[in-house]
């Protein structure tokens, strides 16, 4: 997790300029969204403007008035963050497991990701981070949303997911998968890796966890979704982890799922 103050720092735009053939300086038609504090540059575009994180942080804080409690603030290179809110006073009984009312809100500077705010019943399978959940996902680009929208997508998720957790619940179409045999295929696929299985996993495991409960909400289950997970981030983000962690998470997934 990170402070607040290093999720929420300010910031600035600034129009880009290009000399022309006769060392005269014109716009360029794009901008550069940047870090106000640091003046580091996080995305350059013409039309992309992605909602504050302390925007966020102010609507997310209007919940705590209704049992929600901020869990958990992270950031990945000052880019890409994650706000995660727990309900504690409102479960759902899944197959003998408490599935916990949580809301998670991802949000970008760096236009690799769409605005996302997922809701719903999510259960943690066991003490090394793996988690399953049903609910509702909202996801938009960063173009046109304005805080007022962003309020009211927020609580209409909130109401939709919840609903949407209760509705499964209740018609038993929440199926669970086999726990022990996903734990064990977990626990396989991560044992390399330092703090693996105590309260701080290495980023590589907190990037694939969230990978797999996005494959989840993706309808892809269980086995496949995890074995989905592994594969995108050894084909896709390799270059955010380090060399040695994607060569070793690649050769775990050939002897987990095909074994």
């Amino acid at each position: 997790s990170v402070s607040l103050a290093d999720a929420c720092f300010p910031l600035t735009h600034k129009p880009l300029f290009y000399y022309d053939a006769n060392n005269m300086a014109q716009q360029a038609g794009h901008k550069a969204l940047m870090a106000a504090d640091t003046e580091e540059i996080l995305y350059v575009g013409s039309e992309y403007n992605p909602v504050p994180n302390a925007d966020i942080y102010t609507t997310l804080a209007q919940l705590e008035q209704h049992g929600w409690q901020m869990e958990s603030i992270k950031a990945l290179n000052r880019r890409v963050f994650g706000f995660s809110m727990v309900h504690p006073e409102m479960t759902f009984q899944v197959g003998g497991l408490v599935a916990n009312a949580r809301l998670v809100v991802i949000n970008s500077y760096d236009g690799s990701q769409a605005l996302k705010v997922f809701t719903g019943g999510v259960i943690q399978v066991c003490s090394n981070g793996l988690i399953i959940g049903k609910g509702v996902e909202y996801s938009r680009k960063h173009r046109g949303l304005a805080v007022d929208d962003f309020e009211q997508v927020l609580l209409d998720t909130v109401e939709k997911g919840l609903k949407e957790s209760l509705r499964k619940v209740e018609a038993k179409e929440w199926e669970l998968e086999d726990m022990t045999k996903l734990e064990k295929m977990w626990k396989s696929l991560t044992k390399g890796f330092p703090n693996a299985t105590n309260g701080q996993p290495a980023k590589i495991v907190n990037a694939l966890n969230q990978r797999f409960f996005e494959e989840q909400r993706r309808g892809y289950k269980g086995e496949l979704g995890m074995m989905m997970a592994a594969t995108h981030i050894v084909t896709h983000d390799y270059a955010q982890h380090s060399g040695g962690y994607i060569l070793q998470l690649e050769a775990a997934i050939p002897k987990v799922f095909f074994n």
